[in-house]
């Protein structure tokens, strides 16, 4: 990490885009502007912290969606139990033909 001292009023340069301007020191606390071009995303921690959080998070399935998805298994089970039943007899059928 590069650790700079600065007065109120310089700036740090980064690359040629960005400048960060030391506008205000207080007791514990410093008050920066930043100038950067309009499509490079600026965030304090907290909030840069939350939205990776948020990007990365998986949203838990509703209790609806749950009993919707079980029916649906069901539904296929049944369907698929079915066609087999269709097709043994089906086999059965044509070698009672033969």
């Amino acid at each position: 990490m590069l650790i700079l001292t600065r007065k109120c009023n310089e700036s740090i340069r980064i690359g040629d885009d960005v400048t960060i301007t030391v506008m205000r020191i207080e007791p514990g606390q410093a008050r920066i502007g930043i100038d950067a071009p309009r499509g490079l995303p600026v965030h304090r921690e907290e909030i840069y912290k939350r939205i990776k959080e948020e990007q990365g998070a998986i949203v838990p399935p509703t209790e609806e969606a749950l009993h919707n998805m079980a029916q649906d298994m069901k539904r296929g089970r049944r369907a698929e139990e079915e066609r087999a039943s269709a097709t043994e007899r089906s086999r059965h059928d044509s070698r009672d033909e033969d």
